[in-house]
Protein backbone atom coordinates (compact mmCIF):
# COMPACT_ATOMS: atom_id res chain seq x y z
CA UNK A 1 0.00 0.00 0.00
CA UNK A 2 1.09 3.45 -0.99
CA UNK A 3 2.35 5.98 1.88
CA UNK A 4 -0.18 8.52 0.04
CA UNK A 5 -3.36 6.05 0.27
CA UNK A 6 -2.40 5.69 3.87
CA UNK A 7 -2.41 8.93 4.61
CA UNK A 8 -5.66 9.09 2.85
CA UNK A 9 -7.33 6.46 4.91
CA UNK A 10 -5.30 7.69 8.33
CA UNK A 11 -7.12 11.12 7.51
CA UNK A 12 -10.71 9.22 6.30
CA UNK A 13 -12.61 8.51 9.97
CA UNK A 14 -15.20 9.47 11.63
CA UNK A 15 -13.95 11.63 14.62
CA UNK A 16 -16.98 11.56 16.81
CA UNK A 17 -16.12 7.57 17.49
CA UNK A 18 -12.56 7.69 16.45
CA UNK A 19 -10.68 10.26 17.46
CA UNK A 20 -10.18 9.52 21.17
CA UNK A 21 -8.79 6.02 20.47
CA UNK A 22 -6.26 6.87 17.15
CA UNK A 23 -4.96 9.85 19.71
CA UNK A 24 -4.66 7.42 22.70
CA UNK A 25 -1.85 5.04 21.14
CA UNK A 26 -0.04 7.87 19.42
CA UNK A 27 0.18 9.07 22.49
CA UNK A 28 1.34 6.07 24.54
CA UNK A 29 3.89 5.45 21.86
CA UNK A 30 5.34 9.54 22.16
CA UNK A 31 5.80 8.31 25.87
CA UNK A 32 7.67 4.97 25.47
CA UNK A 33 9.92 6.50 23.04
CA UNK A 34 10.40 9.68 25.27
CA UNK A 35 9.24 12.97 24.26
CA UNK A 36 13.01 14.29 22.98
CA UNK A 37 13.40 11.32 21.14
CA UNK A 38 13.36 11.25 17.26
CA UNK A 39 11.29 8.31 17.06
CA UNK A 40 8.54 9.96 18.34
CA UNK A 41 8.67 12.43 15.43
CA UNK A 42 6.81 10.45 13.24
CA UNK A 43 4.18 9.53 15.63
CA UNK A 44 3.24 13.62 16.75
CA UNK A 45 3.14 14.37 13.05
CA UNK A 46 0.24 11.49 12.87
CA UNK A 47 -1.18 13.46 15.80
CA UNK A 48 -0.84 16.92 14.46
CA UNK A 49 -3.29 14.86 11.51
CA UNK A 50 -5.40 14.24 14.17
CA UNK A 51 -5.86 17.45 15.57
CA UNK A 52 -6.26 19.23 12.51
CA UNK A 53 -8.84 17.30 11.17
CA UNK A 54 -11.03 17.63 14.52
CA UNK A 55 -9.88 21.41 14.13
CA UNK A 56 -7.96 21.57 17.29
CA UNK A 57 -5.70 24.27 16.18
CA UNK A 58 -3.97 24.63 19.73
CA UNK A 59 -2.74 20.91 20.36
CA UNK A 60 -2.06 20.95 16.84
CA UNK A 61 0.13 23.80 17.14
CA UNK A 62 1.86 22.34 20.48
CA UNK A 63 2.65 19.22 18.65
CA UNK A 64 4.39 21.05 15.96
CA UNK A 65 6.32 23.09 18.20
CA UNK A 66 7.97 19.87 19.71
CA UNK A 67 8.23 18.40 16.31
CA UNK A 68 10.59 21.25 14.97
CA UNK A 69 12.27 21.60 18.26
CA UNK A 70 13.47 17.96 18.50
CA UNK A 71 14.71 18.16 14.53
CA UNK A 72 16.57 21.11 15.34
CA UNK A 73 17.95 20.07 18.50
CA UNK A 74 19.50 17.03 17.46
CA UNK A 75 20.08 17.36 14.09
CA UNK A 76 21.94 20.44 12.17
CA UNK A 77 20.49 19.13 9.05
CA UNK A 78 16.73 17.39 9.30
CA UNK A 79 16.69 13.43 8.52
CA UNK A 80 15.39 13.29 5.23
CA UNK A 81 13.09 11.07 6.41
CA UNK A 82 11.27 13.56 9.10
CA UNK A 83 11.89 16.12 6.19
CA UNK A 84 9.73 14.66 3.25
CA UNK A 85 7.22 13.72 6.40
CA UNK A 86 6.88 17.83 7.73
CA UNK A 87 6.96 19.01 3.83
CA UNK A 88 3.57 17.19 3.46
CA UNK A 89 2.59 18.64 6.47
CA UNK A 90 3.06 21.70 5.73
CA UNK A 91 1.32 21.50 2.35
CA UNK A 92 -2.06 19.99 4.03
CA UNK A 93 -1.79 22.50 6.82
CA UNK A 94 -1.53 24.75 4.06
CA UNK A 95 -4.65 23.80 2.16
CA UNK A 96 -6.40 23.12 5.33
CA UNK A 97 -6.67 26.53 7.31
CA UNK A 98 -5.71 29.07 4.69
CA UNK A 99 -8.50 31.62 3.43
CA UNK A 100 -11.07 29.55 6.19
CA UNK A 101 -12.37 32.83 8.45
CA UNK A 102 -12.03 33.01 12.10
CA UNK A 103 -14.48 33.00 14.40
CA UNK A 104 -13.36 35.62 16.63
CA UNK A 105 -9.96 37.55 16.28
CA UNK A 106 -8.37 34.72 19.22
CA UNK A 107 -8.57 32.28 16.76
CA UNK A 108 -7.33 34.19 13.47
CA UNK A 109 -3.81 35.39 15.57
CA UNK A 110 -3.78 31.70 16.63
CA UNK A 111 -4.49 30.51 13.35
CA UNK A 112 -1.57 32.94 11.33
CA UNK A 113 0.61 32.04 14.51
CA UNK A 114 0.48 28.41 13.32
CA UNK A 115 0.33 28.96 9.85
CA UNK A 116 3.57 31.14 10.59
CA UNK A 117 5.20 28.63 12.40
CA UNK A 118 4.92 25.41 9.89
CA UNK A 119 5.93 28.21 6.76
CA UNK A 120 8.95 29.26 8.44
CA UNK A 121 10.36 25.70 9.76
CA UNK A 122 9.24 24.73 6.42
CA UNK A 123 11.85 27.06 4.65
CA UNK A 124 14.16 26.45 7.40
CA UNK A 125 14.51 22.85 6.21
CA UNK A 126 14.88 23.47 2.60
CA UNK A 127 17.23 26.06 3.22
CA UNK A 128 19.63 23.35 5.12
CA UNK A 129 19.21 21.37 2.22
CA UNK A 130 20.02 24.18 -0.09
CA UNK A 131 16.47 24.30 -1.63
CA UNK A 132 16.57 27.92 -1.98
CA UNK A 133 13.78 27.89 -4.76
CA UNK A 134 11.14 25.51 -2.35
CA UNK A 135 12.57 27.83 0.38
CA UNK A 136 11.64 31.17 -0.76
CA UNK A 137 8.35 30.03 -1.48
CA UNK A 138 7.37 28.97 2.34
CA UNK A 139 9.32 32.47 4.06
CA UNK A 140 6.98 34.27 1.66
CA UNK A 141 3.53 32.56 2.60
CA UNK A 142 4.97 33.88 6.37
CA UNK A 143 6.19 37.09 4.69
CA UNK A 144 3.35 38.17 3.73
CA UNK A 145 1.21 37.39 6.72
CA UNK A 146 3.51 40.11 8.90
CA UNK A 147 6.07 37.36 10.02
CA UNK A 148 9.44 39.48 10.79
CA UNK A 149 11.54 36.79 10.46
CA UNK A 150 10.59 35.22 7.02
CA UNK A 151 10.20 39.06 5.98
CA UNK A 152 13.99 39.15 6.89
CA UNK A 153 14.60 35.81 5.59
CA UNK A 154 12.72 36.61 2.22
CA UNK A 155 14.73 39.98 1.59
CA UNK A 156 18.24 38.03 2.54
CA UNK A 157 17.57 35.57 -0.50
CA UNK A 158 16.71 38.73 -2.66
CA UNK A 159 20.31 40.54 -1.67
CA UNK A 160 22.17 36.99 -2.32
CA UNK A 161 20.02 35.78 -5.50
CA UNK A 162 18.98 32.43 -3.77
CA UNK A 163 16.08 31.06 -5.46
CA UNK A 164 15.74 34.19 -7.08
CA UNK A 165 17.12 36.53 -9.59
CA UNK A 166 19.37 39.11 -7.42
CA UNK A 167 16.85 42.15 -6.81
CA UNK A 168 18.21 45.20 -4.30
CA UNK A 169 14.82 47.02 -4.47
CA UNK A 170 13.23 43.60 -3.31
CA UNK A 171 15.47 43.46 -0.42
CA UNK A 172 15.21 46.50 0.61
CA UNK A 173 11.39 46.22 0.83
CA UNK A 174 11.36 43.03 3.02
CA UNK A 175 14.35 44.17 4.81
CA UNK A 176 12.65 47.51 5.77
CA UNK A 177 9.57 45.67 6.81
CA UNK A 178 11.40 43.10 8.93
CA UNK A 179 13.51 46.16 10.65
CA UNK A 180 10.25 48.04 11.94
CA UNK A 181 9.56 44.71 13.24
CA UNK A 182 12.16 45.08 15.48
CA UNK A 183 13.99 42.30 13.73
CA UNK A 184 17.77 43.29 14.65
CA UNK A 185 19.44 41.50 11.37
CA UNK A 186 17.02 43.34 9.13
CA UNK A 187 17.96 46.56 10.87
CA UNK A 188 21.46 45.72 10.17
CA UNK A 189 21.25 44.57 6.53
CA UNK A 190 19.21 47.86 5.69
CA UNK A 191 22.00 50.19 6.96
CA UNK A 192 23.99 47.94 4.83
CA UNK A 193 21.82 48.42 1.81
CA UNK A 194 21.09 52.55 2.69
CA UNK A 195 25.32 53.12 3.17
CA UNK A 196 26.03 50.94 -0.18
CA UNK A 197 22.56 52.58 -2.16
CA UNK A 198 21.41 49.60 -3.14
CA UNK A 199 17.84 49.42 -3.80
CA UNK A 200 17.50 52.62 -2.44
CA UNK A 201 19.08 56.18 -2.21
CA UNK A 202 22.15 56.21 -0.59
CA UNK A 203 21.66 58.12 2.57
CA UNK A 204 24.66 57.57 5.91
CA UNK A 205 22.36 59.30 8.01
CA UNK A 206 19.81 56.64 7.50
CA UNK A 207 22.04 53.70 7.90
CA UNK A 208 23.43 55.13 10.85
CA UNK A 209 20.18 55.41 11.62
CA UNK A 210 19.51 51.83 11.62
CA UNK A 211 22.55 50.51 12.51
CA UNK A 212 22.43 52.33 15.70
CA UNK A 213 19.04 50.63 16.47
CA UNK A 214 20.74 47.59 15.64
CA UNK A 215 23.23 47.67 18.26
CA UNK A 216 21.14 48.19 21.12
CA UNK A 217 22.32 44.86 22.12
CA UNK A 218 26.31 45.89 21.29
CA UNK A 219 26.76 43.43 18.75
CA UNK A 220 30.23 43.30 17.46
CA UNK A 221 29.50 43.52 13.55
CA UNK A 222 26.83 46.36 13.91
CA UNK A 223 29.40 48.43 15.66
CA UNK A 224 32.03 47.70 13.77
CA UNK A 225 29.45 49.09 10.39
CA UNK A 226 28.71 52.12 12.89
CA UNK A 227 32.20 53.07 13.46
CA UNK A 228 33.02 52.80 9.52
CA UNK A 229 30.00 55.36 8.94
CA UNK A 230 31.35 57.88 11.63
CA UNK A 231 34.24 58.22 9.79
CA UNK A 232 32.56 59.09 6.77
CA UNK A 233 29.81 61.47 8.20
CA UNK A 234 29.88 64.84 9.26
CA UNK A 235 28.94 65.94 13.31
CA UNK A 236 25.72 66.91 12.30
CA UNK A 237 25.07 64.13 10.13
CA UNK A 238 25.63 62.05 13.34
CA UNK A 239 23.24 63.59 15.40
CA UNK A 240 21.05 63.89 12.53
CA UNK A 241 20.52 59.96 12.73
CA UNK A 242 21.12 59.81 16.55
CA UNK A 243 17.60 61.52 16.91
CA UNK A 244 16.05 59.33 14.10
CA UNK A 245 16.82 56.66 16.07
CA UNK A 246 15.81 57.96 19.12
CA UNK A 247 12.75 58.85 18.13
CA UNK A 248 12.14 55.08 16.19
CA UNK A 249 12.57 53.67 19.60
CA UNK A 250 10.46 55.81 21.47
CA UNK A 251 7.90 54.93 18.84
CA UNK A 252 8.26 51.26 19.50
CA UNK A 253 8.30 51.63 23.00
CA UNK A 254 4.92 53.54 22.87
Amino acid sequence: MSKEKIRHEQLSFDFNKEYPSLLEPLRQKENELGTSSTGSVFYRIQMIYCYLEEGDLSNAFKCLEKVVKVIFDVNSKPSSNYFRELIHLAAVIDKQISGKAMVDSFDQIRGIDFLNYIYQSTGEMLWAEKNYNEAIKWYRKAAVQGDGYAQYQLGNHYARGLGVREDYTESFKWFSLAAEQGVTSAQCALSLLYAEGLGVEESCVKAYKWVSIATIDSCEDELEIKHMLEGQMTSIQVAEAKELAKNWTEKLRK
